[in-house]
């Protein structure tokens, strides 16, 4: 994840935006809100002692986090953290049990703080979506994947909305998190608030503050990240503030959830483009014999005018494979053409293949068909060192090589098993010395990872580019 910069400027003319950097102390909290329009933060109740809305009404639960996955947990415990009663809501019962149980992926840190307060009267975990109406604050925390066809999948967006429309009551706030296209607040929210006869900015509070959250990042915690947040008017906007400058260091305000909507497409739209561009230059340094590693970390010498990215495998999880595809879906929908997020995203999508097809050239060159070859893939995460394997690039490439027809296997010890899009499970294997594979492909490198077992004939396809220590290995 990339620290936002914090944007500043001169004092705003009164009833428009600027950026707040807040601290974690009420007095000075309330001193930096201040910067906000005098009559937003008027319009807007603070929290003290047990929560309760503009309206007056007292609330249960202080915020009520809707989703309990990878971005929901993490949120609920960093909000428990900060003091706020939280009712946590995921429509998953396994999900709810597991964290019960702690049986769930977290940072060092954050699985400190389940195991503090998953018992405490200040930690509620449910499925009952009524728990919503209890709570002053909700925050919608849901995964946005795309489809097959890289078109956007809704469901699960529009039914969380759906439900916290549906049980919202007045002088709640509702935050939206979830990655999605411009225009979503709007059209998933706030009109149908208005539909139920509730007026956004005044009976309730709308903002879209796009989640930040890196699994498995221990650089960066919850209250170090900052946060934007886009209101449906200034007096939701103050609202959040208050909320999330709890929470965390720094609040960057922008005049419309449409703005903060398109603020999270930037960042990963940017990120994407990059790591296709680091793609390139690898396959273009492989040509020349050039160390594309070497070059690059010569270019981050500089001091200004370059931000390092590192080439791979591919791209996973539900931020870099998916968000871009929201923004170019809504602007086919638009007839607008956006070429070089459009060749970025294809380049990504077919990397994958590529690693089967250097990984074919490499077995064909010491005469081993890719039909009936062992091969072996190191890592099935899409990341290191969390237990997270959506949108992996791994799962592509080894059911690829199993489509070709070779034997193939994998070694993760954070996944006893994967499945593969055709039904097939594999298991990871136990000793991957004993495998005696035709070819190993790195896939995913998790910190302390054992590769003593790989000998010095063994044939090396390093997607990584970072098992420097494998002097005989070839890189994608």
């Amino acid at each position: 994840m990339k620290g936002g910069e914090h944007l500043s400027g001169g004092t705003p003319p009164d009833g428009e935006w600027t950026t707040v950097e807040l601290t974690t102390t009420r007095q000075q909290l309330s001193e930096q809100r201040a910067r906000l329009s005098l009559s937003a933060l008027e319009a807007a109740a603070g929290r003290a002692g047990e929560a309760t809305a503009a309206s007056g009404h007292a609330f249960d639960y202080d915020v009520a986090i809707l989703g309990l996955g990878y971005v929901g947990l993490p949120t609920a415990l960093a909000y428990r953290a900060a003091g706020h009663r939280i009712a946590g809501i995921d429509v998953s019962a396994q999900r709810v049990d597991a964290i019960r149980r702690g049986d769930v992926d977290l940072i060092p840190s954050d699985r400190v703080l389940l195991e503090s307060h998953r018992d405490s009267d200040g930690l509620l975990l449910t499925t009952d979506p009524s728990q919503l109406q209890r709570a002053a604050a909700v925050i919608i925390c849901v995964p946005t994947p795309v489809s097959e066809d890289l078109s956007p999948q809704l469901d699960i967006l529009r039914n969380a909305c759906l439900t916290v429309v549906t049980n919202a009551v007045t002088g709640q706030l509702i935050v939206l998190t979830s990655t999605t296209y411009v225009g979503c607040t709007e059209e998933l929210v706030v009109q149908p608030l208005r539909d139920r006869g509730l007026k956004p900015g005044e009976d309730v509070h709308v903002v879209f503050s796009p989640e930040r959250i890196d699994p498995g990042n221990v650089q960066f915690g919850h209250e170090a990240v900052p946060r934007v947040i886009g209101g449906v008017s200034p007096a939701c906007a103050a609202r959040a503030v208050d909320l999330l400058g709890s929470a965390v260091e720094q609040i960057h305000v922008v005049s419309s959830p449409g703005h903060a909507e398109m603020t999270k497409l930037l960042e990963n739209t940017f990120r994407a483009v990059n790591i296709a561009l680091a793609n390139e230059f690898a396959d273009i340094c492989r040509e020349l014999e050039l160390d594309v590693s070497a070059v690059i970390d010569a270019a981050a010498t500089k001091p200004y005018g370059f931000m390092k990215f590192t080439p791979g495998p591919g791209v996973g999880g539900h931020c870099i494979p998916c968000d871009p595809h929201y923004l170019l879906w809504q602007l086919r929908r638009q007839r607008v053409a956006a070429p070089m997020i459009t060749q970025a995203m294809h380049e990504i999508s077919h990397r994958p293949g590529r690693v089967v097809d250097r990984a074919k050239d490499l077995l064909a060159e010491n005469g081993i068909p890719l039909n009936g070859a062992r091969v072996l893939i190191v890592g099935v995460a899409y990341k290191p060192n969390v237990a997270d394997a959506r949108e992996s690039p791994a799962i592509e490439i080894l059911q690829r090589f199993w489509s070709a027809g070779a034997l193939s296997r994998y070694y993760d010890p954070l996944f006893p098993s994967v499945t593969l899009p055709d039904g097939h499970t594999l298991t990871s294997v136990a000793n991957p010395g004993a495998h005696e594979p035709d070819i190993v492909v790195l896939h995913t490198l998790h910190r302390n990872v054992d590769l003593s077992w790989i000998g010095p004939k063994t044939l090396v396809l390093d997607a990584t580019y970072a098992a420097t220590d494998i002097a005989h290995r070839s890189v994608l």
